[in-house]
């Protein structure tokens, strides 16, 4: 089973559905036999299809009966299009198409399918038993057929439908002709009011255009610019809801009403001007978004809570505020293991919001099962403790300890849910940066003492050698060459040592980037074109500069280009990139060498670790060390027989 599923016809704007939903499972075809059988067997969450696949009737009665959970979604390109949207939850123009709606399905959908198939772990979920009514109060307007949660723009498009009459009257001022719930086709035959019409992009005063975005709402030209489409804000992402139709001198019909308004009122009250039009507009569309957004919201955390069989309890604010005040997810079971509740973090933790669309993993809460299967089977135990890996790559932290009343009868059992992923991470780097200093503290402590005897050594070297020149002794002369090759190395790892020990004192000046790297290129070019290598690059223009030790940051840049020299052969290519993302200059060196494992990428940046053979395994450690010290970060991916790419990230404002 995959997620998401995109069906596309050979004539659909492929190119820009694509290029909104860059990452779902996507089939072209116009076998409506092919797709049925594809459908069949991958039974996604949410199934995104255009208008040629919408009128395929057999093709989405099948997808309702073995997906009853799951949401159809319309993708609108043309005004023809909406004659099939009665069959489906939502219709999303292509210029709205956005990842955060898909996201927001994908949970619903694991939600509606984990407590319509796993109810038999859940007393309260089923259909039997003294709390299902008061599990379910006030969200049975919330289900549809009893079988998914109502979608975003469907629940909208319900609570709207309250308002229609009064929202109609009110924005008359500002020449709003008709309103209609989305999806909705134009007029065929508009009354006088709708056969005027101008862009859309004048029918707004900027004032209320500007106040209603800031509510969460958001307005788009539909119809060729004929009318505004309103879409709303749910869960940061946008659902479209409402179309409004507007006549022509819209700004003059306001200014009307509003002195016609005056003339009716005297004192402190009267409307004088459309600025109190425009205030009056912006507080009812204010209340009525507040509304439905609240609503939507708490039916929807209910929701969550009800599909872990949670009891409704009258003042929870407390043990809400302390569980996110320790980032603790909290699941409270019976002695059966069956879940009576859990809080809102523990949803989150346990839900596949983490998942991919590629992963063909099971719907709902994938973890949920495991957890309570270690319990049972740890029953003897007072205290239960266990690491599970979550989809998405986070380890989470498993604590299970049994509860017992006051005349020691056991309860059940408190289980806390904790992401320790970012505690993992932090105990590497503190690992590694204690490492750094014990690297630092050995090499001032021996770097003089091995450096004295060293110059020494390469001094009465090169003496030697002379005379061997002089005595015309060949083989001794390469001798003499390789002994002075392995002490110039030897007083490099020094160097290096010394560096991490203590960095060299340098002024931190404004550098352009792109300047530093010409003046790296010039370096590194003779060898590029001795190996074989074609060296590119392409810099951004009018790149910030970023505050930085110059000499340092060639040292970074120097060491990336030359390991990449190391790792490409002969009619391989290099390329440097720069380019400027936010507040961050990002510079990128892309390699088509031999590439590296995943393990080996865990550990580039570690001391003394090197793939090179006679490497020292500081090179990078070094870099590293230079990119936090200017607040950076370097990163790299690589691919075993592709290649490698090292990205520095710097920030443009540094305050060091």
């Amino acid at each position: 089973m995959v997620g998401i599923l995109l069906a596309l016809s050979l004539q659909a704007n492929q190119t820009a559905i694509t290029e909104a939903l860059n990452s779902v499972h996507i089939i072209v075809t116009d076998e409506h036999t092919e797709l049925l059988e594809q459908v069949t067997q991958l039974k996604p969450d949410v199934f995104l299809i255009d208008t040629y696949h919408a009128s395929n009737q057999e093709l989405l009665a099948t997808y309702r009966t073995l997906v009853p959970w799951g949401y159809i979604v319309l993708i609108y390109q043309q005004a023809s299009d909406l004659q099939f949207s009665r069959q489906v939850d939502e219709v999303w123009p292509v210029a709205t198409l956005a990842m955060g709606q898909v996201t927001l399905l994908l949970r619903l959908a694991r939600l509606n399918h984990y407590r319509n198939e796993r109810t038999s772990k859940c007393k309260l979920a089923s259909s039997e038993g003294p709390y299902d009514d008061a599990c379910f109060k006030g969200l049975e307007r919330f289900l549809v057929a009893g079988e998914r949660f109502a979608s975003p723009g469907a629940w909208g498009r319900q609570f709207f439908e309250q308002w229609t009459f009064l929202l109609q009257h009110v924005t008359a001022a500002f020449g709003v002709g008709a309103i209609a719930a989305w999806p909705c086709a134009p007029p065929v035959e508009p009354d006088r009011a709708l056969k005027s019409v101008v862009n859309v992009d004048t029918l707004l005063p900027d004032k209320l255009r500007s106040a209603v975005t800031d509510s969460g709402v958001k307005f788009e030209s539909i119809f060729g610019g004929t009318a505004l489409l309103l879409s709303m804000r749910f869960e940061g992402a946008f659902f479209p809801l409402l179309v409004l139709w507007c006549t022509e001198n819209t700004g003059e019909y306001a200014q009307k009403i509003a002195e016609a308004a005056s003339s009716y009122y005297t004192g402190a009250y009267a409307i004088r001007n459309t600025g109190a039009v425009l205030q009056l507009v912006n507080n009812i569309i204010r209340h009525v978004v507040n509304t439905i957004n609240h609503q939507y919201a708490v039916a929807l955390y209910s929701f969550g809570q009800c599909v872990f069989c949670r009891e409704i309890i009258a003042d929870k604010a407390y043990y809400d505020a302390i569980s996110w005040a320790l980032d603790l997810g909290i699941i409270l079971l019976d002695t059966d293991c069956n879940v009576i509740f859990a809080n809102e973090l523990a949803v989150r933790l346990l839900t596949s919001r983490g998942l991919t669309t590629d992963e063909a993993t099971t719907a709902g809460l994938p973890l949920l099962d495991e957890i309570l299967e270690r319990i049972a089977a740890a029953r003897q135990s007072v205290r239960v403790r266990f690491t599970l890996c979550a989809p998405n790559g986070n380890r989470l932290a498993i604590s299970a300890v049994q509860a017992f009343s006051s005349e020691s009868e056991l309860l059940g059992y408190v289980v806390t849910v904790q992401d320790e992923t970012e505690a993992q991470e932090a105990k590497l780097e503190a690992r590694l940066r204690e490492r750094l200093a014990s690297v630092g503290e050995l090499a001032a402590g021996m770097a003089h003492e091995i450096r004295n005897p060293l110059t020494s050594i390469r001094g009465f070297m090169q003496l030697l050698k002379q005379r061997l020149i002089t005595a015309e002794m060949e083989a001794e002369i390469r001798y003499a060459d390789y002994v002075l090759e392995e002490i110039d190395r030897a007083n490099h790892v020094i160097t290096n040592f010394l560096t991490l020990a203590k960095p060299q004192d340098e002024v931190w000046l404004q550098v352009d980037i792109n300047e530093l790297l010409t003046k790296m290129l010039q370096l590194v070019e003779n060898q590029a074109v001795l190996r074989g290598v074609r060296l590119t690059w392409q810099f951004a223009p009018n790149l910030a500069l970023i505050r930085g030790k110059a000499e340092a940051l060639v040292q970074v840049f120097l060491n990336i280009v030359t390991n990449a020299l190391q790792a490409t052969s002969k009619g391989g290519s290099i390329h440097i990139l720069t380019r400027q993302i936010g507040d961050h200059v990002l510079v990128s060196v892309q390699d088509s060498g031999v590439g590296m494992s995943p393990a080996v990428q865990k550990r580039i940046f570690n001391p003394f670790y090197s793939t090179k053979e006679g490497g020292t395994g500081l090179g990078l450690a070094l870099c590293r060390q230079i990119i936090h010290e200017h607040q950076g970060e370097i990163e790299v991916t690589s691919t075993i027989g592709v290649g490698s790419c090292f990205t520095v990230c710097l920030p443009i404002t540094n305050n060091m």
